[in-house]
């Protein structure tokens, strides 16, 4: 069996889903950096078996309801998987769940700042803070976080594999 990896994210929906992938895929086209699907990322790179990874799953997503993402500052960071991110408001019911998340991993430390990246790679700050001032610095766009996705993210963004969506509640 290959190594995998599997992490855990929540995928916005409808009008936020398009505006966000727009902005991605034009970032990417722009600076020749992978195309990735929205997220915030719940928990990351679990190495565990995929029938492990889904029963977890499950029962981590039954023990959740729908609830509210909001987004909202746009920066950077020189870390590749957070070149352009817009931070995630740490809500109640968001923290409460990647609590639940670490939970049923059997985390205990990992830290958690929620965001959603909008460009991987490295970049010059320069080119960072011009993108930033050409997307504006504040966002706001909130969302029904209501499913948990897997990926397999073991390999680069450009070879993340979709393994299944499970329902919360």
């Amino acid at each position: 069996m290959a190594d995998t990896r599997f992490s855990f994210f929540l995928t916005p929906r409808g009008a936020a889903l398009e505006k966000l992938s727009k902005l991605i895929e034009r970032l990417a086209i722009q600076l020749s950096s992978p195309i990735f699907e929205p997220h915030v990322t719940l928990l990351s790179s679990m190495p565990l078996p995929l029938t492990e990874t889904i029963s977890k799953t499950k029962e981590l997503a039954s023990a959740l309801r729908p609830f509210t993402i909001r987004l909202n500052k746009v920066v950077h960071e020189d870390i590749w998987n957070k070149a352009i991110f817009i931070n995630a408001e740490q809500s109640k019911k968001l923290m409460e769940a990647n609590a639940k998340a670490r939970e049923a991993f059997g985390l205990e430390d990992y830290e958690y700042l929620p965001h959603l990246s909008i460009l991987y790679g490295e970049f010059p700050v320069e080119t960072k803070e011009r993108l930033i001032k050409d997307i504006g610095p504040e966002l706001d766009i909130k969302f029904e976080a209501k499913s948990i996705r897997i990926w397999d993210t073991v390999q680069s963004p450009w070879k993340w594999k979709f393994v299944k969506e499970i329902p919360l509640g």
